[in-house]
Formats: structure tokens, sequence, C-alpha cells
């Protein structure tokens, strides 16, 4: 069944309209299901509100990138995850730290994630890193990027 369908019948029929949400809400709200579900995958309620993003994701970008995007945000968590369990000062815990290396664990982690986008990312958003590059300058910066490269 098709939630958002089902989602924007139910918001008309209680007699108020909801905004198409962007597809940059969309993504942010995926990623931040997707971190929030790592560690707590017994949780129903938040593995169903992983599965609503990671729908509503796909309805608006290509499958393959929503699993990149997926899979970049889990790295990124994962290595948040251990190098805060690398900085716990407890005398048990720095000794198993010794032993298991968290924190080069989560630089390896991280440098996985760094080397996602770059092999698989960029080529997904963009076919050479310049044009990218400008692009999310102008994100952050909230200029329209249609209006700047439709001026001569």
């Amino acid at each position: 069944p098709n939630v958002r369908a089902e989602r924007e019948r139910a918001s008309v029929m209680a007699g108020w309209l909801q905004r198409p949400a962007s597809g940059n809400d969309t993504v942010r709200r995926l990623i931040l299901m997707q971190c929030r579900s790592l560690g707590n995958e017994s949780d129903s309620t938040i593995e169903r509100d992983l599965h609503y993003a990671e729908e509503d994701a796909r309805g608006c970008l290509d499958d393959e990138l929503v699993d990149v995007l997926k899979d970049m945000a889990s790295k990124c968590m994962q290595s948040c995850d251990l190098a805060r369990y690398a900085d716990r000062k407890h005398p048990c815990v720095f000794l198993y730290n010794l032993a298991a290396m968290p924190s080069m664990r989560s630089r390896h982690t991280y440098q996985d994630a760094l080397l996602m986008k770059h092999t698989r990312l960029l080529k997904l958003v963009s076919p050479d890193q310049e044009t990218w590059t400008v692009s999310l300058t102008l994100t952050v910066v909230n200029v329209d990027y249609e209006k700047v490269m439709g001026q001569p």
C-alpha cells in the first residue's frame, strides 16, 4: 500500500491540506531516522517511522541514491557510537578499549563513509565535482541554483 497517498487522503478528509514536503526535507528525515534506528532495531515504532521515511524518499529520489544515503548515515552513526565509547574513562572500559580499539574502528568507519561519498554518491548526484560543489555552496547560502545558472 502507498502510505503517502493514504496520508494525503486522510488529511484532505480531515478538512486541511498539507503542503508537499520538499526533497531536501524528505532526505533529511530519512537520514535522521536512519541514525536514530541504529542501535534501536528492537523498537518497532522507530523501525516503522524509518520505513515511512524511506518510502517517502524513494518517491522523490532514485532507489540507488536512497540506498547510498542510508549506508552513509549508518556508517557515520556507527563511527560516532564507537568514538563515544572510546572516550569513556572507567578503568575497566579503558582496558577493554586498549584491546578492542574502538577509536581506530571509528576512524576507519568514518573513512569508509567518506570513500562512499567520493566513489558512489558524487557519481549519482553530479557528473563532475565542480558543479556539485557550486550547487552545494549555493544551497548552503540559500541561493536559488536555477536562477544563478540561468542568467548570462
